[in-house]
């Protein structure tokens, strides 16, 4: 498509970025997670775009601490979803 400028590549980039169809990825974050945590990864990249790093979502979730108070019926249900 020789007729294309480049504004217009840069639009048609801009486009597929904000219907999520492009990702950044960082080879050098990806190699330090572990094998376990890159399922995860990868939905999460889903949801981000290319403003930040696929891997920021993850990491906030490794930094996170929770306290359950209660086992009742619906913590029962929470606690196993969050192990």
């Amino acid at each position: 498509f020789p007729e294309l400028t480049v504004t217009d590549i840069l639009e048609g980039i801009q486009l597929l970025d904000e219907e999520g169809f492009i990702e950044e990825t960082h080879l050098d974050v990806e190699k330090t997670v572990p094998e376990r945590y890159k399922p995860n990864v990868n939905y999460f990249s889903r949801f981000i775009g290319t403003r930040r790093k696929r891997f920021d979502i993850q990491q906030k979730i490794n930094e996170t601490s929770i306290l359950l108070l209660g086992l009742g019926g619906g913590g029962s249900n929470i606690l196993t979803l969050l192990a």
